[in-house]
């Protein structure tokens, strides 16, 4: 079905998420900002960085999906406010590894704590417990699609 602006219920499904997902994206960026002086891509990095310690500032790019360019930037911010660490490839000489260091672990915990607080506050009162499992079902499953299209790609 198409509304009077040319809108199907799929674009306007996808526009409301997309906007949602900015809304709380900038929302919880400004609480950690405030409350630890860190945004929240230096949190999901620094998250990511502890998961898989000694990634590549590639690997860091493909988990965060965005360019290499971007996040040799991020890296680079994250080295010069004394959170990561680079290490020089033990198998190549030429390339770097990138690891957390313990100023960069605490802001991890501290600022995963805010978020999953921030996050819990926000999900459980608009969605409720059933509501919270049936978001993360919906969204596990637009992502394993998206994963397959782009290995197909």
């Amino acid at each position: 079905m198409t509304d009077t602006l040319g809108m199907t219920e799929n674009l306007r499904l996808f526009e409301t998420l997309v906007r949602i997902e900015t809304r709380l994206w900038n929302q919880l960026d400004r609480a950690l900002i405030a409350e630890h002086g860190f945004t929240l891509g230096q949190v999901v990095a620094l998250r990511l960085l502890k998961a898989a310690p000694g990634s590549r500032v590639q690997d860091l790019a493909e988990a965060l999906d965005i360019s290499p360019g971007g996040a040799s930037k991020l890296a680079d911010r994250l080295v010069g406010a004394g959170l990561v660490d680079r290490v020089v490839d033990d198998t190549d000489r030429r390339a770097s590894r990138l690891r957390l260091n313990e100023q960069g672990s605490r802001v991890v915990e501290a600022g995963s704590a805010t978020g999953e607080r921030w996050l819990r506050d926000r999900f459980g009162v608009s969605l409720g417990r059933h509501g919270v499992g049936e978001l993360q079902s919906l969204l596990t499953a637009l992502s394993e699609q998206q994963r397959t299209e782009d290995v197909l790609a």
